[in-house]
């Protein structure tokens, strides 16, 4: 009987598939977890290193949905994929140590309203947070157009994140994890 030579490789990827199905299922939450601090972190850094730096607000989006199911997580989450992006990108300034707590007890401060619906806690707090970003901004002397990119634009973009992808988004969290 002739041996097939393709057949090797074939059961070897077979094989890999079913261990890396195996590992994918007792290791989901850290994989998507691992995946979302990655895409994440990868965007808030190349978004730092521009010319123009502009804050798209998903860290904050997403902290406040990964802290509605773990709030440790979310909170790592926003440090990881937030502060530790800037500081990588070298875009340190004096309200970055002062917004960044405040953003974190917003975030903590979801796990309290966990029976709420995501959309008017997630509209809520961005308001919330924002609005104390723009008064500290305002106390430290930003110019205007800094504080149209770095607070002005994300508050938007939160709106439309919280008010169109919150529930799916919420949705896939919680049956992924």
């Amino acid at each position: 009987m002739k041996k097939n030579p393709a057949l090797k490789p074939t059961l070897f990827f077979a094989m890999l598939f079913a261990l890396l199905s195996i590992l994918f299922l007792m290791f989901r939450p850290f994989i998507i977890y691992g995946l979302l601090f990655l895409g994440s972190a990868a965007l808030q850094y190349f978004m730092y290193t521009k010319e123009i730096k502009i804050n798209l607000g998903h860290v904050f989006f997403l902290s406040i949905l990964i802290a509605k199911n773990n709030i440790v997580i979310g909170i790592a989450f926003l440090f990881v994929t937030g502060f530790l992006s800037e500081v990588f990108a070298g875009y340190l300034e004096a309200k970055t140590f002062v917004a960044y707590p405040i953003i974190s007890i917003i975030v903590a401060s979801t796990s309290i309203f966990r029976e709420f619906d995501i959309i008017y806690v997630g509209i809520l707090f961005t308001f919330l947070c924002y609005a104390i970003i723009f008064i500290a901004a305002s106390a430290v002397g930003e110019p205007l157009p800094e504080k149209i990119l770095e607070i002005i634009m994300p508050l938007i973009f939160n709106l439309v994140y919280f008010i169109s992808f919150s529930h799916p988004l919420e949705s896939a969290i919680n049956f992924l994890i």
